[in-house]
């Protein structure tokens, strides 16, 4: 399972984004006719725990995640349902097994926050997250 994945996993556990979004998380890249609000999830670096006899682990990965909707206050609504109190309720502070085969998940931890209006294409607000994802 890859650092994406493991976020999508995640993301989709919570009742409190789903209530918003359904099922429209997605990995990579939208769809040509997305609908919003809706989430993507992209990994944009990682880094392999390694030493002379190969790969070891524990992995970490950082982890891109857009919160996408018309306005910028559904944006951010949508971004803190994701993101929870920081204790684990969310993405930030997460640590725990997923998957079959599982996953150990060290943690996932928040980098920074950004928001941007994409004015050509889609005409919706994002609220962009990274996380650093530690796992094995």
């Amino acid at each position: 399972m890859t650092a994406g994945e493991i976020v999508r996993v995640r993301v989709l556990a919570l009742a409190s984004v789903t209530a918003i979004v359904g099922s429209r998380v997605y990995l990579g890249q939208f769809p040509q006719e997305g609908q919003v609000p809706s989430v993507r999830i992209q990994r944009i670096d990682e880094l392999e725990g390694t030493h002379l006899r190969g790969a070891g682990g524990p992995y970490r990965a950082r982890v891109q995640v857009d919160s996408v909707a018309v306005t910028l206050a559904a944006a951010f609504a949508l971004d803190a349902a994701m993101h929870g109190d920081g204790a684990g309720s969310g993405l930030s502070g997460w640590a725990g097994t997923l998957g079959s085969p599982a996953v150990r998940v060290l943690s996932i931890l928040p980098s920074d926050v950004r928001e941007v209006f994409d004015a050509e294409e889609f005409r919706v607000w994002r609220v962009m997250r990274d996380y650093i994802v530690s796992y094995q």
